[in-house]
C-alpha cells in the first residue's frame, strides 16, 4: 500500500492545505454512480487526504491531484476524441501537470481483482 503520509508532508511542505479524506460513503457513492471500483491503494489515498484541495492547485512541479469529486472520466470530458477509445468511460482522470498537458487518467472496472493501469 502507497504511503500517503509523504506525500500529504510533501504537500504541506510547499504550502498546499491538503483537505480531510474522502468518506467511505462517498468512495460507495462514486463507485456506485459509475459502476466502478477504485483500486485499494487509490482508496487508501482518498480516505487519507482528498486530493489537494480545489481544482487548479498545484505543488512546485505543477501537478495537481484532483478531489473524488472532480474526477471525470474521459468519455465525459472529451466525448470528442472518445471514439478512439472503446472503454473512455471507464478511463477516470484525476491528475494533471501544466494545467491539464497532460491529464492523468486510471483505467477501472467494476471487479475488484482487475488491472487498472494509469
Amino acid at each position: 500500500m502507497f504511503d500517503t503520509s509523504r506525500l500529504i508532508e510533501h504537500w504541506r511542505l510547499q504550502g498546499i492545505e491538503c483537505p480531510v479524506g474522502a468518506t467511505e460513503s462517498a468512495i460507495r457513492q462514486f463507485e456506485a454512480s459509475r459502476g466502478l471500483k477504485l483500486p485499494a491503494d487509490m482508496r487508501g489515498y482518498f480516505l487519507a487526504v482528498n486530493g489537494m484541495g480545489e481544482r487548479g492547485t498545484y505543488d512546485g512541479n505543477f501537478f495537481s491531484f484532483w478531489q473524488l469529486s472532480d474526477l471525470i472520466s474521459v468519455a465525459d470530458d472529451l466525448p470528442g476524441r472518445s471514439t478512439c477509445e472503446p472503454d473512455a468511460v471507464r478511463y477516470i482522470m484525476f491528475a494533471d501537470h501544466s494545467v491539464d498537458l497532460p491529464t492523468y487518467a486510471i483505467r477501472l472496472s467494476h471487479r475488484d481483482s482487475v488491472e487498472t493501469p494509469v
